[in-house]
């Protein structure tokens, strides 16, 4: 699940790094996401199950997919 600017959308992980994840979601909530933008992301669909969320940094947009990137000391 990803979390930006107040609205969420549950997405697919294409691929996790080290460093980072790549993301597959709705594409109207990828639209409102930028490099550079922070985000949310929860590594199950429900906030309640698991409630640590990742704050993460947009490093790419494609379409639908999202490239995130951790934060340094992760």
């Amino acid at each position: 699940m990803l979390r930006h600017d107040g609205k969420s959308a549950e997405g697919v992980l294409v691929d996790i790094s080290v460093s980072g994840v790549l993301v597959s979601c709705n594409e109207t909530f990828a639209e409102n996401l930028h490099p550079g933008d922070n985000c949310g992301l929860y590594l199950c669909g429900d906030p309640i199950a698991c409630p640590s969320e990742i704050e993460c940094k947009v490093i790419r947009r494609d379409a639908s997919r999202i490239g995130l990137q951790f934060p340094a000391g992760t």
